[in-house]
């Protein structure tokens, strides 16, 4: 029995897909500007593959705005994009991407590719009561 992770695994391939493409968006010029594309792809058994979640550091570093410019230069980071994969027969996978960022905005698509589920958890945060004056 083939492992699901390395059919898709060389089903990306075959489509060649871009972790970084896939990451941030297809590219195109409108007239006037460009705009980023959520990305799509389908692929040769009929499954369609669009970006589902990504996340990197540079929004949750502590003591950061999440802008590039203010991190050290060379502060390397976390990076992910999880995959959807919708089958033909209707059926949902999800595939992880993991890599390595840095404040340079270089991002290496060097970390495993996992199958991975969707679970929601219910989360409990602490808000302010009052305004900082």
């Amino acid at each position: 029995m083939e492992c699901t992770k390395c059919k898709y695994e060389v089903l990306f391939d075959t489509v060649h897909l871009d972790w970084g493409t896939a990451y941030e968006g297809d590219y195109q010029y409108t007239n006037p500007g460009y705009e980023y594309k959520p990305f799509k792809r389908q692929l040769a058994n009929g499954a369609e593959v669009e970006t589902a979640d990504k996340h990197d550091k540079t929004a949750w570093g502590p003591g950061y705005g999440g802008d590039y410019d203010e991190y050290p230069q060379g502060t390397e980071f976390e990076c992910w994009v999880v995959l959807k994969v919708t089958e033909a027969d209707g059926t949902v996978l999800f595939f992880r991407k993991s890599g390595t960022a840095n404040s340079y905005g270089h991002v290496s698509w060097d970390g495993l590719l996992q199958e991975v589920k969707a679970v929601k958890k219910e989360v409990t945060v602490f808000e302010n009561l009052y305004e900082a004056v």
